[in-house]
């Protein structure tokens, strides 16, 4: 088991450098790919990787959906800028002690957009909609006692009124219950794929690193979170987070996004979330300065939850 497991290690670090190795700087395409799914983690500051315990984990770290113990489904609707419609759809159920599978759907809805005659702002061509999808599927497995791994597989699809770009991505994942009694440490790359292609362009889909780490405090019902990510198409950022639990019922949660904090504002957010029976309603509020304020409602629905 030890050799396995020093083999399976040794794989996934191939393929990271690798992947790094032929990334290069510059605007990655699909951009719809970085916002973040589940209204809990943004509360967070989006430093969720080594946590990752809900259905969510497909988005955040596929590794993370073997801590699934009953089949879980969750909706949330995302209130993005300029009354741009942002979802998630996940669906996750656990086949067995060691094993879970997941399917998804993001969908990022722009609705109406004027258009113009050759880059005119005055020959107005009348209204264009743009859409874009990913449909994803994941796997988890449980190495050891203390190491799992995932991979989910996305299809990918971006349409401006006839136009329309495909391609695919994977995302590879691993949590590891270190030593240390409440302390998680995860790596996780996201969207390892082809180009993706209107007619002859292609750009770059928005490869990313993130090394995490989350305590659970375990007299306290107290999480901290702490993310360390790397975009293809930006500089390193840190993501902090924070989730306390009221007699596990209510949890109030708030983090730290720094990319946020030097681009777009204070780079805060916050929220709440509450379970009632087999449902839980989880609330997150995310300032971007001069764009306004960003919502996430999610609703998680667990079968044959106690």
């Amino acid at each position: 088991m030890r050799y396995k497991l020093v083999l399976i290690n040794l794989l996934f670090v191939l393929i990271v450098t690798n992947c790094w190795a032929k990334a290069s700087s510059g605007t990655a395409g699909a951009p719809f790919l970085k916002i973040g799914a589940g209204a809990k983690a943004v509360a967070m500051g989006e430093a969720f990787s080594a946590l990752a315990d809900d259905i969510t984990a497909i988005y955040w770290n596929p590794a993370g959906l073997i801590q699934l113990t009953k089949p879980e489904i969750s909706m949330m609707y995302n209130d993005w800028f300029e009354g741009v419609g942002h979802g998630f759809l996940g669906f996750g159920v656990p086949t067995s002690r060691k094993k879970a599978i997941g399917f998804s759907i993001i969908y990022l809805d722009v609705g109406n957009i004027p258009g113009y005659a050759d880059g005119s702002q005055t020959v107005s061509i009348g209204n264009f909609s743009a859409r874009d999808t990913a449909f994803a599927f994941t796997y988890a497995s449980a190495i050891t006692e203390f190491l799992s791994f995932g991979m989910t597989i996305k299809g990918i699809v971006q349409k401006i009124e006839n136009e329309e770009a495909s391609s695919f991505a994977i995302d590879l994942g691993q949590l590891y219950q270190s030593p240390i009694d409440g302390l998680t440490l995860s790596t996780v790359l996201q969207n390892v794929g082809p180009r993706i292609k209107f007619s002859t362009e292609g750009d770059k889909l928005p490869l990313t690193l993130k090394l995490g780490s989350a305590y659970r405090f375990g007299v306290q019902p107290l999480t901290i979170t702490c993310d360390l990510t790397k975009p293809i198409d930006n500089d390193w950022k840190m993501n902090l987070g924070m989730e306390l639990w009221f007699k596990e019922m209510i949890a109030l949660r708030g983090g730290f996004n720094s990319q946020v904090f030097k681009d777009l504002g204070t780079g805060i957010s916050g929220g709440f979330g509450f379970t009632i029976k087999h449902y839980q309603l989880d609330y997150a509020v995310a300032p971007y300065d001069e764009l306004g304020n960003t919502h996430r409602l999610s609703i998680t629905f667990r079968f044959d939850a106690k």
